[in-house]
């Protein structure tokens, strides 16, 4: 920023300071020049498909777009039978996702699996 004498006054990124000239280096216009930054998003990720949902502490508002996502991700990839975990506690997210399934076209069948395989705590769906 500025040169007085032996020191010179500093900003880097924002914090301004002091320093002696000797602590100081001039680069060449070919090392000054920044080399391009890569961002990677995710988009170019593949991820696998799933055939379970947890839900577990959500509410059904929280969990109604996860819902949706699976069963249209499930579909494009020709799943048919889908798991969707969303605990026992009282039963009213359980209650509220079986009445929420049963309205969609795509899903031709709600059942319980056996207690070994989640019980009452666990919906299974058949596209």
């Amino acid at each position: 920023m500025a040169i007085q004498g032996e020191k010179a006054t500093v900003d880097m990124n924002g914090i301004s300071f002091k320093t002696e000239l000797d602590n100081l280096y001039s680069l060449s216009a070919a090392e000054a020049t920044p080399e391009p930054t890569v961002h990677l998003s995710k988009a170019n990720t593949y991820q696998r498909p799933q055939t379970e949902l947890k839900l577990l502490g959500l509410t059904f508002f929280e969990a109604m777009p996860l819902i949706d996502e699976f069963l249209d991700n499930a579909q494009l990839s020709g799943f048919s039978t889908l798991r969707i975990v969303h605990g026992k506690g009282t039963g009213a997210l359980r209650a509220k996702v079986r009445d929420y399934l049963s309205r969609k076209q795509i899903v031709k069948s709600i059942e319980t699996p056996p207690p070994f395989e989640g019980g009452s705590g666990v919906t299974v769906a058949r596209l």
